[in-house]
């Protein structure tokens, strides 16, 4: 969390590379926990809080690609990391409806219009007001943005197209009327 709040009078450079250290650690929880799903079924039997933990590092992987700062970064940019995030996520799920199948459709949701969202709004790295604790806002003041940015391109598009991809190769529900 403190990656994502500089101090007043930081430099863009030192920010940058927290982004990156934070960016860094999110892909290594992310591909971590496929990998002990695939040896051991880590994720079918984790607790919740361990699905809590992929989600935080999901949300620092979706705002980190989509920022102006995601040239800077070398590796997994993009939809594998995004993707994996997503499997990962829904992997936690125990039964439809779940927040593990909620939050992965909000976040596929946001991922499939990233290139609707201007680019002020999709890139700031801080929530602008805590709404919870610290390490449960990351995650949830992000997504409650998100949902936002959706609604106001849903509310703005006037021929919203019929279906929207979907990162698992299946056809799905267009996007936009989701949230």
């Amino acid at each position: 969390m403190y990656y994502f709040m500089p101090l007043p009078g930081f430099s863009e450079e030192i920010m940058v590379r927290n982004v990156a250290r934070c960016h860094s650690t999110a892909e290594s929880i992310i591909r971590l926990a496929l990998k002990l799903q695939r040896d051991i079924a880590f994720l079918t039997h984790a607790p919740h809080f361990n699905f809590r933990t992929l989600l935080v590092a999901a949300c620092v992987c979706l705002t980190v690609t989509l920022s102006p700062h995601a040239a800077a970064f070398e590796g997994g940019l993009g939809d594998a990391i995004i993707g994996d995030a997503l499997t990962a996520m829904r992997t936690c799920s125990v039964q439809e409806g779940d927040l593990p199948v909620r939050a992965a459709k909000m976040m596929e949701s946001y991922w499939s219009v990233r290139h609707h969202i201007p680019k002020s709004a999709s890139w700031t790295f801080v929530p602008t007001d805590f709404a919870h604790r610290l390490g449960a806002s990351l995650a949830f003041d992000w997504m409650r943005k998100w949902k936002r940015e959706i609604q106001s391109i849903r509310s703005g598009a006037t021929n919203p197209p019929a279906q929207g991809p979907d990162l698992t190769g299946k056809r799905c529900f267009n996007p936009l009327l989701f949230l």
